[in-house]
């Protein structure tokens, strides 16, 4: 019954769609427009004789969704008929909102059913957003941040430890194993990788050409070698100015990454509307699965504590910079800043654990310490008893 139903409605459709004889084309198949922008496109009606006087005397709508991404007008006043083309033309403007895509559906009110009948083809949109000037000083500031950074880094490194590792590079073995085994494969299983893209995705996304930017990657690689080999220079030439900034490195690291938290807020905060609980909890799940990979590879080896941290940081910090250029390279925008929401979310929620852990281990100290005090005083109380006991003995013998 609901088959015939839908056969019979679909068939009123298409003998309305056919009584008005009209063809709708747009003069664009695909518009983009910026958020918080607008563009007019222009609806062309192809038809002849009293079609296109119904054109005019028709009221017209449009539909359009998602409405959080985009806003769109159809102008009544804007019909032009010109008889010898046999076409109508009108104006339609359409206003970005937010990221994203949409659909317009152009809509005629039927007068005898007082209803609005949707024709095709529909219209759709791509919303990008337009770079401000905030996120190119987001970009330079990063870059110059960063690089300084470095060098102050260079300036703090102890070659000799380095050397060391290399002699036996253990830790540094366990490091690969648990960043370019464990990690994609809890990446993976947790939803924060799409390793499905070069597989299962092929025959999803058919046609679209996936670019690794080989030259970005070794041109970060060597933005970030550059600056500490300057470090290691400024530290073998000048002494003096490196012990100097080994002093400022933590205090200068805290502030610098509070700025750039600030300033990358402002200049992406199209990402927390984009941010779900669901990626959260995948972005979350990744990273503490490389901290808690990381630590137990190497209580598995015997490692230090101070090792331990290491790994386990290392495994479990990613960097988001990579992925972002990938992303960027790989895929268009809109889409390339959706994509850019996970990685954001891994990079937000990375801090945490370690802040925690930190704020605990400060606590634990000072807690702690105070019992360390109680009982030396306590100690130091009984020694002072025991030693006068000694001193009264001794003075009774030598009575």
């Amino acid at each position: 019954m609901k088959s015939v139903v839908l056969l019979v409605f679909i068939t009123c459709q298409l003998c309305v769609q056919v009584s008005y004889g009209l063809n709708i084309t747009f003069n664009s198949s695909n518009v983009e427009v910026f958020v918080d922008d607008k563009v007019t496109v222009l609806v062309i009606f192809n038809g002849v004789g009293d079609e296109l006087e119904q054109v005019k005397a028709s009221n017209w709508t449009v539909f359009y969704e998602p409405r959080s991404n985009l806003e769109a007008e159809f102008k009544q006043s804007s019909i032009v008929c010109d008889n010898i083309d046999q076409r109508c033309i009108g104006e339609m403007d359409i206003k970005g909102l937010f990221l994203g895509f949409g659909t317009v559906t152009l809509a005629r009110l039927d007068p005898e059913t007082k209803t609005w009948i949707k024709l095709e083809p529909r219209l759709v949109v791509t919303i990008i957003r337009l770079d401000k000037l905030i996120n190119k000083i987001f970009i330079a500031f990063v870059a110059i941040v960063v690089s300084l950074n470095n060098v102050n880094m260079g300036c703090a490194l102890d070659l000799g430890i380095v050397k060391d590792v290399l002699k036996r590079p253990i830790g540094p073995a366990i490091g690969c194993f648990c960043q370019f085994v464990i990690m994609p494969l809890g990446s993976y299983g947790w939803g924060t990788i799409p390793f499905w893209l070069f597989t299962l995705g092929k025959t999803i996304i058919t046609g679209t050409k996936i670019v690794v930017p080989f030259q970005n990657i070794i041109a970060s690689l060597a933005s970030l070698m550059i600056p500490i080999g300057i470090g290691i220079l400024i530290q073998r030439r000048f002494p003096k100015v490196a012990a100097r900034s080994k002093r400022i490195l933590a205090p200068v690291c805290i502030i610098l990454l509070i700025c750039i938290v600030v300033l990358a807020s402002i200049a992406n905060s199209y990402m927390f509307y984009l941010l779900t609980w669901r990626m959260a909890i995948a972005a979350s799940l990744s990273v503490w699965t490389g901290f808690a990979a990381g630590i137990l590879v190497a209580l598995v080896f015997r490692f230090s504590r101070a090792d331990i941290i290491a790994i386990a940081v290392e495994t479990g910090i990613q960097n988001s910079g990579i992925a972002f250029v990938l992303l960027s390279y790989s895929l268009k925008p809109p889409v390339s800043d959706i994509a850019s929401v996970v990685p954001v979310a891994g990079s937000i929620i990375t801090p945490i654990p370690l802040f925690v852990i930190y704020c605990f281990q400060k606590i634990w100290n000072r807690c702690h310490r105070n019992e360390d005090f109680e009982l030396q005083a306590i100690t130091s109380k009984r020694r002072d008893s025991d030693q006068g006991e000694i001193n009264l003995a001794s003075d009774f013998v030598n009575k």
